[in-house]
């Protein structure tokens, strides 16, 4: 199976005065009220619970952001260089996924031998960092994937020796195997491909694409044209079930996974098709509420023949389109003017956040999702590499 990764300034905050800070208080009230048709705004507000994977260094850490200030929640410390040979072996977080209340943080870390990162000169590894303790621990002995938390304590995790999921358990170490369909299956890499309001989990096979239930294993499968290779994308609205699926097209080099939208109901009942010709998308999210949808858009031809391993130039141009579900309209919040990935519209939907290449690295940005000017989150570091967010 393959598991595809996401990867990869500081925004100066000036001291306020007691009077300037409740004009800011009031404008943010304003603007979380603001209608869809509403004026946009000049600077995204940085969602609280967002937490940013650095590159620091020889080291790697994660911040997040606390509704004030960002505060280090796992340090450099824990996620030193290892000394293999004559080599060190630097880390890269890959993919982050913050526990419910920040208490953990799962993490998928690449540590790789300098100049060797595309010659297979690195090794993966599924951990978790408890904040409570400050243990940085091994998920299992082969690589594993983190997907989402079901609670604070039990984490689904991806195997892509075994091309099946499970489910960690924080507090004993164990793995439990999920009662899965019986074929070999991926499970996708979207922010919300793990529904625990309802205890399932999104996941794509050589038969097509599906929702499994955790406890059993009974699948609903999506209706429509099943992709033609196995899609990280798959997304599970909150609160509606709703399901948003990127269909890949037969015989498209396509590693960045991008295809045709589609949406399904909660019984796979395919909805509507999202993507207009000319054009494919990628990492859909939801907004907390489930009432905003968001995704990635590239034109067809940016697309084909990209080689996603083979540094931050690949990364395509990449517009950032934000759905409102209930009335159907589309909005482009951010143009198709740099490369983009990792989206996420955390919380209240006010901002969509995601890694974009400023010229030098990949950038934590986030833009209004009622369109503006993206502009860098102020998570400082060398270079961001993945993104994650739960509430706090």
């Amino acid at each position: 199976m393959d598991v595809e990764l996401s990867w990869g300034r500081r925004r100066r905050w000036h001291a306020l005065g007691l009077a300037a800070l409740a004009v800011v208080a009031v404008a943010a009230a304003v603007a979380a009220h603001v209608l869809w048709h509403g004026e946009t705004s000049a600077e995204p507000i940085v969602p609280e619970g967002l937490a940013v994977a650095r590159r620091v260094g020889r080291a790697a850490d994660v911040v997040a952001w606390d509704g004030q200030a960002w505060q280090v929640v796992v340090p450099p410390a824990a996620l030193p260089p290892v000394d293999l040979d004559e080599h060190q072996l630097a880390p890269t977080i890959r993919a982050l996924v913050p526990a419910p209340g920040h208490d953990a943080y799962a993490l998928l870390v690449l540590r790789c031998v300098p100049g060797l990162e595309e010659t297979g000169g690195c090794t993966a590894a599924g951990e978790v960092y408890d904040v409570r303790t400050g243990e940085l621990t091994d998920i299992d002995d082969d690589p594993v994937a983190p997907i989402g938390w079901l609670d604070d304590q039990h984490l689904v995790v991806a195997q892509p020796v075994l091309g099946q999921g499970a489910v960690y358990d924080l507090a004993s170490g164990t793995l439990t195997t999920l009662p899965a369909p019986d074929r070999e299956y991926t499970l996708p890499r979207s922010p919300d491909a793990l529904s625990a309001e309802t205890g399932s989990v999104a996941f794509s096979s050589a038969t097509g694409e599906g929702l499994m239930r955790l406890a059993s294993g009974a699948t609903t499968w999506l209706g429509g044209v099943p992709s033609s290779h196995n899609t990280p994308w798959l997304a599970i609205a909150p609160t509606s079930g709703t399901v948003a699926a990127v269909r890949i097209a037969e015989g498209r080099d396509n590693p960045l996974g991008a295809g045709t939208l589609t949406l399904h109901d909660g019984t796979g009942r395919q909805l509507e098709s999202l993507t207009p010709d000319g054009f494919v998308d990628h990492e859909p999210a939801w907004s907390a509420d489930g009432e905003l949808l968001a995704f990635l858009r590239t034109a067809t031809g940016d697309v084909l023949g990209v080689d996603v391993e083979s540094g931050d130039d690949a990364v395509p141009p990449t517009s950032v389109v934000v759905r409102d579900v209930g009335t159907g309209e589309e909005r482009v919040a951010a143009t198709a003017d740099a490369g983009r990935q990792s989206l996420l519209i955390p919380g209240a939907g006010l901002t969509a956040v995601f890694l974009q290449d400023d010229g030098d690295a990949l950038r934590a940005f986030g833009v209004d999702t009622r369109g503006g000017q993206p502009s860098p989150l102020g998570a400082a570091g060398d270079e961001h590499t993945a993104l994650g967010w739960a509430a706090r």
